[in-house]
């Protein structure tokens, strides 16, 4: 009997629209595509209000939403790090917590995220936004973006490969264009 998996979305193919709306390879292109990551963040809200919703797909969009918002002409500079530490935040604590279950049995959050190969550095960076100081924009901008690279290996090459051929290419332009997002922001 074939195993039923519920999922928020219609089929694999609304799945992979979504992901390369926040991972577009076309921005190797000379010309200029327009910015369809707020509508993959907008899906995978209403996604989320369905239920059965992986981790992973809800922590890249959080991620994004922090870079979307992060605009100092519309925004303070507190809030930018508040929304980048709250995103990375949650990013990390519900991946650790979701893929091994949070209290007792899994040890440290150090110990569960080198389990699934979670870099240490990340959460460091979570305990420091969590309990210390807000991190420098920086290094949070630097962050987040490492860690939908991250969550590009992890997840969305993993989980769609079988049905999903990736060229070099493609994997070049997810490096690309999270190299131009932090060239743009360089402080």
């Amino acid at each position: 009997m074939p195993k039923i998996i519920i999922t928020p979305w219609r089929d694999e193919s609304e799945l992979l629209d979504v992901r390369s709306k926040f991972y577009p390879s076309s921005s190797l292109n000379s010309t200029p595509s327009p910015d369809l990551r707020p509508d993959a963040c907008r899906i995978v809200e209403a996604w989320k209000l369905r239920g059965h919703l992986p981790h992973a797909v809800e922590a890249t969009a959080l991620l994004t939403d922090a870079i979307l918002h992060d605009d100092a002409t519309h925004n303070s500079v507190f809030s930018i790090r508040a929304t980048y530490a709250a995103a990375f935040s949650r990013f990390v604590t519900g991946l650790v917590d979701t893929k091994l279950g949070s209290g007792g049995g899994g040890g440290t959050m150090f110990n569960r995220a080198s389990m699934i190969g979670l870099p240490l550095s990340f959460v460091e960076l979570r305990h420091e936004a969590a309990h210390r100081e807000l991190p420098s924009l920086v290094l949070l901008r630097s962050y987040t973006n490492r860690a939908l690279e991250w969550l590009w290996d992890y997840y969305w090459i993993r989980k769609l490969n079988g049905n999903c051929i990736l060229d070099v290419g493609s994997r070049f332009a997810v490096y690309y264009r999270l190299s131009q997002n932090i060239l743009n922001h360089p402080h």
